[in-house]
């Protein structure tokens, strides 16, 4: 892997698969991403077909004319703080097949340790003394990583009916 640093908007270290990776990434993610599409809020824009920045923002703008109110939220270090354990268990509430598990640990455990530098450990409750040596972190730069990530949280399901009415 290829690592890197960008710094727009903050500092961020990516990681670049080499090309024969990002060829099973593509094919892996050709296979799986419909099935995670039909899990997504309408409002969800990121590294998704047919949607993008500027739909969200044109999205936004119709939101700010409706609600006098907005919140502004970023998952602080994301990508650096995916339990491996977590995530692989809420793919594989989407993925049941074996063959396709098989390679998605391959991928997730090849991010095994490349973040660690970016992230401080946070502990939450129900954590035991072992959590900390649980792996941790997706490259960023991968699509692997974009396409997978998105549903290893639970605000998106959420987030809409509460502030609905």
């Amino acid at each position: 892997m290829l690592d890197f640093f960008i710094h727009e908007p903050k500092r961020r270290k990516i990681s670049a698969a080499p090309f024969r990776d990002r060829v099973v990434h593509h094919a892996l993610c050709n296979v799986i991403e419909p099935r995670f599409e039909r899990l997504f809020i309408a409002d969800s824009y990121a590294n998704r077909r047919g949607k993008g920045t500027h739909r969200a923002i044109d999205r936004l703008q119709q939101f700010a004319q409706r609600d006098r109110y907005g919140l502004r939220a970023d998952i602080v270090k994301h990508f650096p703080s995916i339990d491996h354990r977590i995530l692989r268990a809420t793919l594989a509430r989407v993925v049941p097949e074996a063959d396709l598990l098989a390679l998605i640990d391959r991928i997730i455990g090849s991010g095994a340790g490349v973040l660690d530098d970016e992230y401080a450990m946070t502990y939450f409750p129900g954590d035991d003394l072992l959590a900390a040596c649980r792996p941790r972190g997706l490259p960023i730069g991968n699509l692997s990583s974009t396409t997978t990530s998105p549903d290893a949280s639970p605000l998106p399901s959420w987030m809409p009916a509460s502030t609905a009415g």
